[in-house]
């Protein structure tokens, strides 16, 4: 196994992982929010905001997949079976189904991901602070050992993090309306990270088309192995970089969240409880 193929399977392994953590901490984010002040705090802090995003991925992820849509609920808090919003369509034939079920299922990542992306530019323009891209670090990784490959990730998490940081920064000593937007911008991120991961309804229409790919994608790593197809040159280059997107975003992701969690935890404190 070449270098290269070790250095897409890790950047593969480093999504994965960074989307159990993400999945985790908004679960225990939202936990705690729960626990405190009570299930009906959660549509009303995070979820007003967040969860339209996530049923507009969805709803999107279906027209891109040629499903039909029946019906969509942007928002629609429903205590008794913990739901805030919907989007039924008709699912297909199996595997077709299985394989647009995945997409329609995970899009909410790409969704949310994008949010936050487009929440940053915004703050970062207002500011006039240059962001980095994760795609640049993962072009500028392509030829580094496969673990440096991997986690190329981290430089631009980092380096996006600290000038995010001073543009949050800058507007707040501006003061005024720029001083509302930096505060606007901290809370927005946070509830799009709340509900961006894939809720226990997503997982169970996207599990079969999941494994499905895995499968189709293992079977492509073989036989490139193998043959060495010319493809695989512009494919494995492609996979990293998408790879370096998502984690980028989930490592924000996680950083909102971690940060939300945090807050939860003082408001439980110095606030009265339901």
């Amino acid at each position: 196994m070449t270098p290269e193929h070790l250095a897409t399977l890790a950047a593969l392994a480093t999504t994965l992982t960074l989307l159990a953590l993400v999945q985790q901490l908004a679960r225990g984010a939202t936990g705690a929010l729960v626990q405190r002040f009570g299930w009906s705090a959660v549509p009303w802090t995070t979820g007003w905001l967040g969860v339209p995003i996530h049923e507009l991925s969805h709803a999107l992820a279906c027209l891109l997949t040629g499903r039909r849509v029946r019906a969509v609920q942007l928002f629609a808090p429903n205590e008794r079976d913990g739901s805030m919003g919907s989007v039924t369509y008709e699912t297909g034939p199996h595997i077709i189904g299985w394989l647009s079920g995945c997409v329609i299922g995970l899009a909410p990542l790409a969704g949310g991901t994008g949010a936050l992306y487009g929440l940053a530019w915004l703050v970062a323009h207002a500011a006039d602070v240059p962001l980095p891209t994760p795609a640049a670090t993962a072009a500028a990784a392509g030829d580094s050992p496969w673990l440096a490959g991997a986690f190329a990730h981290a430089d631009f998490a980092a380096v996006a993090g600290r000038q995010l940081l001073h543009a949050a920064a800058v507007l707040w000593r501006q003061g005024g309306w720029q001083r509302a937007a930096a505060v606007a911008w901290c809370y927005a991120s946070a509830c799009v990270a709340a509900h961006l991961v894939p809720s226990r309804v997503d997982i169970a229409g996207a599990w079969r088309g999941a494994l499905l790919f895995l499968a189709l994608a293992a079977a492509l790593v073989a036989a490139s192995l193998r043959f060495q197809p010319s493809w695989l040159a512009v494919a494995e280059p492609a996979v990293r970089v998408l790879c370096a997107w998502v984690s980028s975003g989930l490592t924000l992701a996680a950083a909102w969240l971690a940060g939300f969690w945090l807050l939860v935890a003082v408001l439980a404190r110095v606030l009265p409880g339901r």
